[in-house]
């Protein structure tokens, strides 16, 4: 049986340090893991970056974008696709360096990728939309239309289930196979900003209202809040089986245990916020900030 808990933490750690990083690249909104090597930077310049883990030399810069670059996200082991304040899709092949693609996304600002399978992603928007697209044909195949707020987040939480986070504070549950929404969770007191599965039951979530909370998907319920971030939780990512990172506005990356409901390590060092992190290796995350660097950091 599951408890509800609250758990107020200090900081055990806040010496840790960084091991690499790039700097000068303009503020950081997303980074995605391409290859075993290589990841790839979203930047406020307008461009996306690729990047080599092992010589932390940028390898190709992709342009493409008329505004900032809000999302990149792999698709396949060659494509990605990326979208912008400019509220376009780009559709790139990484290993022809080139954009396949351009397509107008969202009528108002995009907020997210999610990839669904090998042939399609969904997208969201300020425009209170949620919508499904083909790799093959470039095209917005459903859009999701019966929630009315701003949509910052899609996650896929198992194939035929999407996990959507909502400026309203809901996290809405949606089927992909039965085309509706058959569920909504109410915990955070402001928008839904972020996402990570930990088990096959048991996901995170993470606001602006700077906690991160577990939830039964079985249950329906949550059944732990975590805090120890004092500004907005931008980015969760799963890094083991016990372990999960969160990025935030208070300029940290924090390492959290799921078994012991606590967290184990603060990670210090950009001097802005931190709006996404990714999970590269089961040594290496990386973060990007506001502080336009991009960190590399051993956990």
């Amino acid at each position: 049986m599951y408890m509800y808990l609250i758990i107020f933490l200090m900081n055990p750690d806040s010496s840790h340090r960084y091991f690499n990083e790039l700097k000068n690249v303009g503020k950081i909104y997303s980074v995605c893991k391409m290859n075993d090597d290589e990841f790839l930077i979203a930047s406020i310049d307008k461009t996306i970056r690729s990047v080599s883990l092992k010589t932390n030399e940028i390898l190709h810069t992709f342009e493409g974008h008329n505004d900032l670059v809000y999302w990149v996200c792999k698709i396949t082991n060659d494509v990605f696709v990326s979208c912008s304040d400019d509220c376009v899709i780009n559709f790139w092949s990484y290993s022809e360096k080139k954009c396949l693609a351009s397509v107008k996304g969202h009528s108002e600002y995009m907020t997210s990728i999610c990839k669904i399978d090998e042939e399609t992603f969904a997208t969201t928007g300020y425009d209170k939309t949620v919508k499904f697209w083909s790799i093959k044909t470039f095209e917005c195949i459903h859009t999701i239309t019966e929630i009315d707020c701003i949509i910052y987040m899609s996650f896929l939480f198992d194939s035929n289930t999407l996990l959507i986070g909502c400026k309203d504070s809901l996290i809405r549950i949606y089927s992909i196979s039965e085309k509706k929404i058959i569920g909504e969770l109410k915990g955070h007191s402001i928008e839904v900003i972020a996402f990570c599965k930990l088990t096959e039951d048991i996901f995170a979530s993470g606001s602006a209202d700077s906690d991160i909370k577990l939830w039964s998907f079985k249950k329906m319920e949550c059944i732990a809040t975590l805090k120890g971030h004092s500004d907005r939780v931008y980015s969760l990512a799963t890094l083991n089986e016990d372990l999960f990172a969160s990025g935030s506005g208070d300029k940290t990356v924090k390492i959290w245990s799921f078994s012991k409901l606590k967290e184990v390590e603060t990670l210090t060092g950009h001097e802005s916020c931190i709006r996404t992190i990714c999970k590269m290796n089961d040594e290496v995350i990386i973060s990007g900030s506001k502080d336009e660097s991009v960190k590399l950091w051993k956990y």
